[in-house]
């Protein structure tokens, strides 16, 4: 790992990811306890016990303070930079970071049974940032391919898909945990609070559409950009070719989902393989440490 820098804004990140932790270790314990709580409500009857509301808040404003010394970071580095911190990996990291807990709370907030996804989402926010920093921390002066603002815009879809696509991915995994749990004829302590088999099938069901309708942005969003760049809509780099098999997969799924009725944990597999594509478009090919976002000179 990189010896972490002087800047503020990186020390502020990093703060963040402490106070994210919490918040998942938190939501952690309020499941668990939950999930007792639950299974004694089955046993005994209602009332005979119930599960701590204190945790919740305590989750609640852990991942807001995180947020606040995060977006505090985002600005900082802005206005050092004088540009959208969202170019180089450390930036990427910090705006993936900031993305997926805004996610996080926005919908639990909207919907009680979002609540969960913290569970996967506040983790991944943590590993996001300990990962960006592999990598330069440095404020960077941007190429000239970098300074318009359709580059901005297509960030700004890319994260916004991104979120989505990762809260997608724990209803799908939960549907999946629901399927198996059906199997074996008996549920998981942790999983006793999480919201029910009908609700999580639902919603992959509805989710399919939703990812489609998102990566298309992303893809659409880049291909105008190389058009600015280059006169071409595709290029064939690397990036570009894993987006579409990515696109494929959640396309099948969405037609699985429409003209074979498909639902429940079948269909949320297929999601999650696209899933899979989608962390490897955003991450695998971007962070690797001497890897470009894209290869434009592949001579196809």
């Amino acid at each position: 790992m990189r010896t972490v820098g002087s800047l503020p804004e990186v020390w502020l990140t990093l703060a963040a990811a402490a106070a994210f932790g919490l918040a998942f270790a938190v939501d952690l314990l309020d499941a668990w306890r939950s999930g007792a709580a639950a299974a004694m409500e089955a046993a005994e009857g209602p009332g005979a016990t119930r599960a701590a509301g204190w945790l919740r808040g305590m989750s609640v404003a852990s991942a807001m303070t995180g947020l606040a010394l995060l977006t505090t970071g985002i600005v900082l580095r802005w206005i050092g930079i004088g540009h959208p911190p969202i170019f180089g990996s450390w930036e990427n990291a910090m705006a993936a970071s900031w993305f997926l807990v805004v996610g996080v709370l926005v919908a639990s907030a909207v919907w009680r049974e979002w609540r969960f996804v913290g569970l996967g989402l506040y983790p991944g926010a943590v590993l996001t940032i300990v990962w960006g920093l592999r990598f330069n921390t440095n404020r960077i002066d941007l190429t000239i391919s970098e300074r318009s603002l359709w580059v901005d815009l297509h960030v700004l879809v890319a994260w916004s898909a991104y979120v989505v696509l990762a809260m997608m991915l724990c209803a799908a995994l939960l549907s999946i945990a629901r399927s198996s749990e059906k199997k074996r004829g008996r549920s998981l302590r942790l999983l006793r609070a999480l919201p029910d088999a009908g609700w999580t099938d639902d919603l992959v069901a509805a989710s399919t559409g939703w990812s489609f309708v998102g990566f298309t942005g992303v893809i659409v969003s880049g291909a105008w950009y190389s058009y600015l760049l280059f006169g071409e809509t595709w290029r064939w780099d690397t990036v570009e070719v894993l987006a579409l098999v990515v696109w494929l997969v959640l396309g099948l799924a969405l037609h699985l989902r429409l003209f074979y009725g498909w639902r429940g944990a079948r269909l949320a597999a297929v999601l999650s393989f696209g899933y899979v594509g989608v962390l490897a478009v955003y991450w695998v090919l971007a962070l690797v440490p001497y890897a470009s976002y894209h290869f434009f000179e592949l001579p196809f």
